[in-house]
């Protein structure tokens, strides 16, 4: 039986939406190939519904002969055979991605969307970018790897070593069994195996003078993770001709070094997806009126390139690496992870970059001093690479084809400005290392000092009998029923709105003014323009996805932006007035025109679903991610005084289960 349904399972999937792992051979498997009319679209996903609520009733009856209680989550789905969904299937849109990221590429990832300093546009912006990796080695390979994993659009590496054995303790890339391959092919593999949808493109000859400018004009973020002055002096005169990011490390021993070169911003980082704190008012130090003008921000500053840092190359007694030095194995990874944050930083205009300043790190410091920053100095006017006036044959553009590094190279004697002369140390201001971006544990403290419970995300949990637990002490069905309808008492003063207030009802509880989203859509379809969706989850995640048109309000801000509600619920009266006005006006001229001898009388219209069902003046339906907010929500507006239909239990949660499975699981 389970054999059996895992096949039709199987079988319907694969004729309802595309699969992306099914096929090595079909990647970009889509609809359009497999269905060929929305209204075999139709019919499979009609076919999926069924077999979706048969399996419920099927696990239903199992947790009846085993004589464990029905679940409320658990129960069978009611028949949705009423549900036609639109020509084009999706009905979600996202305004913070657009169309760059798929239902399935925001729920792989939801976690990046969920972060409010984050959000759908600076994903949006990964997708869309190429970053080149120059060396997939100990830095590369987690470099690679966590800019695959992150969802940088394209890959471009280039190496030109083998795959050796002594390689394995820190280059996790690769593998046992790929030892004697190239590391471009065998971080490919990698890279394939953890995200099929990045694009990965691979160079085995690496960097070469020859090659360098194409390769870096194709890309809009660079990663030098080499450990050769050769190919850094290379990269660096090609991002300094190009204006390209140059995000470089270094890790040999325990120490790691970390900085980014050129610019921090890459080209597909748009204004509009940076921080406040990226540009600065023009000052007017002559009036203490500013002009219309002083809020222009400032030209962005070229930060100083490798060269600028260090123009004559290091001694040969400087320079070493993990062959000769040795490595211990989890520093390059350290280093290699930075250097990854630190390039989704510059694609996606995160919080502040590290730029014009140096972040090293020791891993047998103590552990207050492990990490630390040195100010660089500034950009070097006359450097041979990015300087205002170059000398003949300087290292730029097209003579870097033909400029003899090996020469360079070979004049190795001690550095003309040594490295403390050159720089300044600022250990006692406290920008060493960006703040950490948000993960489950701080999540799970700010939700206890919220009054949130446990930690958890608030009223996440699947138990019915939780919806009937109070704060504190138990409470009955009955009593919560009641106060579920006190709360719908219409009031002249709506108070103040708690969002952290428990839900009258469980999330998926049927109950007086609450619809299933098949009801939903049945509402929407007889209403038109005269429905009004409200969608109250978070920012971040309604302008990742949210049903096409719908109004997106958050809750912590709903209690101030009433007004908007009430003022698309005026537009939605005067849409369903003019509507009204035409079909009588049709009617009346087809009156007009059947009228006569033996004509016959006009058939009333279809009482399939009238407006009068849901009230000619309610016509707001809440709607969030579980169906818990959309119920604070709604006793909320209607305490307002707001025409409420109800809200829709289960949320978008139930919304993929029953109507749409394109819409992405953000939460």
């Amino acid at each position: 039986m389970c054999s059996r349904h895992t096949v039709n399972r199987t079988r319907v999937a694969l004729a309802v939406a595309s699969s992306d792992d099914a096929s090595e051979k079909s990647p970009t498997f889509s609809v359009a190939e497999s269905v060929s009319s929305p209204r075999a679209m139709e019919a499979a996903m009609h076919a999926l519904r069924a077999e979706n609520a048969a399996l419920r009733a099927e696990n239903a009856a199992l947790r009846t002969d085993a004589g464990a209680p029905p679940s409320a989550s658990s129960r069978p789905a009611p028949d949705d055979s009423a549900v036609s969904l639109p020509p084009d299937v999706r009905t979600w849109e996202s305004a913070g991605a657009g169309d760059a990221l798929s239902g399935a590429d925001l729920e792989r990832y939801a976690r990046h969307i969920s972060l409010p300093a984050f959000g759908a546009a600076k994903q949006a912006s990964l997708a869309r970018a190429r970053a080149l990796i120059v060396g997939v080695g100990g830095l590369g390979s987690p470099a690679s790897l966590y800019l695959a994993a992150a969802g940088v659009g394209s890959l471009i590496l280039a190496d030109a070593d083998v795959v050796e054995r002594s390689n394995l303790h820190r280059q996790i890339a690769h593998a046992d069994a790929r030892a004697g391959a190239s590391k471009a092919l065998s971080a490919a593999t990698a890279i394939a195996a953890l995200n099929p949808n990045t694009m990965v493109k691979t160079h085995l000859e690496g960097v070469t003078p020859k090659n360098v400018l194409a390769l870096v004009k194709e890309a809009d973020v660079v990663l030098d993770c080499t450990d050769n002055p050769h190919a850094r002096y290379l990269l660096s005169d090609a991002c300094a001709s190009l204006s390209k990011p140059l995000v470089s490390a270094a890790a040999v021993g325990t120490e790691g070094q970390l900085t980014v070169y050129v610019s921090d911003r890459a080209e597909t980082c748009h204004e509009s997806d940076t921080d406040a704190s990226d540009t600065e008012p023009i000052p007017d130090l002559r009036s203490k009126t500013p002009p219309d003008d002083a809020t222009k921000p400032y030209p962005k500053k070229r930060l100083p390139c490798y060269r600028c840092v260090f123009p004559t190359p290091p001694a040969s007694r400087d320079v070493g690496n993990c062959a000769t030095r040795g490595v211990l194995g989890p520093v390059p990874g350290v280093m290699g992870t930075l250097q990854a944050l630190e390039a989704l930083k510059v694609l996606s205009g995160l919080g502040a970059r590290n730029g014009g300043r140096l972040l090293w790190f020791d891993a047998t410091a103590d552990p207050k001093r492990a990490f630390g920053c040195v100010a660089l100095g500034g950009r070097d006017a006359r450097c041979a690479a990015c300087g205002d006036a170059p000398s003949a044959g300087a290292p730029r553009g097209e003579a870097i084809a033909s400029y003899d590094y090996d020469a360079f190279l070979g004049e190795r004697a001690a550095c003309a400005r040594d490295f403390e002369r050159n720089s300044k140390r600022t250990f006692s201001k406290t920008d060493a290392l960006p703040a950490a971006l948000d993960d489950a544990a701080a999540a799970a403290a700010r939700n206890v000092a919220r009054a949130r419970g446990d930690g958890g995300a608030p009223w996440a949990t699947d138990d019915p009998s939780a919806s009937f637990a109070g704060r504190g002490s138990a409470r009955s069905p009955s009593s919560d029923r009641s106060a579920f309808k006190r709360a719908n008492t219409p009031a002249l003063d709506a108070g103040v709105l708690d969002v952290a207030a428990k839900p009258p009802v469980h999330a998926r509880m049927e109950a007086e003014g609450r619809l299933t989203p098949s009801s939903l859509v049945a509402a929407t379809r007889a209403l038109g323009d005269a429905a009004v969706v409200l969608d109250v989850r978070p920012k971040h995640l309604s302008d990742a996805a949210r049903l096409r048109g719908a109004l997106a309000i958050p809750l912590r801000e709903l209690d101030g932006r009433v007004g908007e509600v009430r003022r698309a619920v005026d537009r939605a009266r005067r849409a369903a007035t003019a509507a009204e006005a035409a079909a009588a006006a049709r009617r009346l001229r087809r009156s007009d025109v059947g009228s006569g001898e033996g004509a016959e009388p006009e058939a009333p219209p279809p009482s399939e679903f009238r407006v009068s069902e849901f009230r000619p003046d309610a016509r707001v339906f809440v709607i969030c991610s579980k169906g818990n907010q959309s119920q604070l929500a709604a006793a909320y507006l209607r305490a307002a005084g707001v025409p409420v239909a109800g809200d829709v239990l289960g949320g978008y949660e139930k919304w993929r289960e029953d109507v749409d499975p394109s819409f992405p699981k953000l939460v």
